[in-house]
């Protein structure tokens, strides 16, 4: 005769508050189970009593909720980030506008301000964090599970410069080791860059090649700004000098809002700089309509899957909360953008 065994099982989410004046989600531990007075979740199985749920015990249907929980959270510290970005770079807008029509803003106090912006917009994507990870890529997209990654490459270290002589090259990259890539010509590219990728791993690193045999890294985001975008490289004197290491400064694929051109010497630099501050502008709504496609999608689910009435509650306040707030952000960043765009006719000859 078979054994019936009961499964019971019951979630405590944690709590989880957005202090507005340091834009910072704070997650509080959960209430001691005895001190709750909630009721435990019971099932039942046929001809056999009920129990009650043991606490630390956990439900498919809870993990879910708090899974959903926690996207809320990051929807609403991203959209605090993105508003703050957004004014930002309407302000490095307007006075770059202002740089090109008027000669009262010269090109040195252009660019000190333009610096000053970017270095804001840094602390800004650094500080958007949930759970000690950051929210937003260079990108301006939202990572809802994972640190989002940067990719980079070091000029000079391609799979096809390597392919005349073979090479041992050793690369120290700053505050997570030092690996040794093995150039031999005789092997392939996928293959040798399946080999340097395994011997990055335990650093933190990975690597692939595209199809020009230009090498892509990859890192955490943390980990790449502890490297302050630089490395040392040591060859055996084909393409680096052997013995003697150089420092060379990495580049990030794709370029980002923090990679933005802020030392402006022409007004030539200052029209590329104002395109891709208009560039990024648009990303910032973009992001943010994504944003809010995707609290549709967490209240469909919410509304779908089976909970108490208080856990859909506190996940429509949220939401509410969420969606009260960016349209504050589109009446905000419409009405910078209409101060920025004041001497428009002289804007449009200028970058036409």
């Amino acid at each position: 005769m078979g054994v019936v065994v009961n499964s019971v099982v019951e979630l405590r989410s944690p709590q989880v508050r957005i202090t507005d004046q340091q834009n910072k989600a704070t997650v509080l531990p959960p209430s001691n189970a005895g001190q709750s007075g909630a009721t435990s979740s019971r099932v039942a199985h046929a001809g056999r009593p009920m129990t009650s749920a043991t606490p630390g015990q956990y439900s498919a249907s809870g993990v879910s909720l708090q899974r959903t929980q926690q996207q809320v959270t990051t929807s609403q510290v991203a959209r605090q980030a993105l508003g703050m970005i957004g004014k930002e770079l309407q302000l490095m807008k307007r006075e770059l506008t202002q740089s090109l029509s008027t000669a009262s803003i010269t090109l040195p106090v252009a660019s000190e301000r333009a610096t000053q912006h970017q270095h804001t917009i840094r602390q800004i994507l650094d500080g958007a964090r949930v759970d000690g990870s950051r929210v937003l890529d260079t990108q301006l997209n939202v990572h809802y599970d994972r640190e989002p990654n940067r990719t980079f490459t070091i000029p000079g270290l391609d799979l096809k410069r390597h392919r005349q002589q073979a090479e041992l090259v050793r690369i120290e990259f700053p505050g997570q080791g030092t690996a040794l890539l093995q150039f031999n010509p005789q092997v392939d590219d996928k293959r040798l860059a399946r080999q340097m990728d395994r011997d990055l791993v335990p650093l933190g690193l990975r690597v692939q090649s595209d199809t020009a045999g230009q090498l892509l890294f990859s890192t955490s985001d943390g980990a790449y700004q502890k490297m302050q975008q630089q490395v040392m490289v040591t060859g055996q004197g084909h393409r680096y000098p052997a013995g003697q290491a150089n420092l060379i400064t990495t580049h990030p694929e794709p370029e980002g809002v923090e990679d933005l051109n802020v030392v402006l010497k022409s007004r030539d630099a200052v029209r590329q700089t104002l395109t891709g501050v208009n560039t990024w502008l648009r990303q910032v709504q973009q992001s943010v309509d994504t944003i809010k496609g995707h609290q549709s999608q967490l209240v469909a689910s919410a509304e779908a899957r089976p909970h108490s009435p208080s856990d859909t509650e506190t996940i429509q306040k949220k939401l509410t909360v969420v969606s009260q707030a960016r349209t504050h952000f589109t009446s905000t960043y419409q009405a910078l953008s209409a101060q920025a765009n004041v001497p428009r006719h002289t804007v449009v000859a200028l970058l036409s």
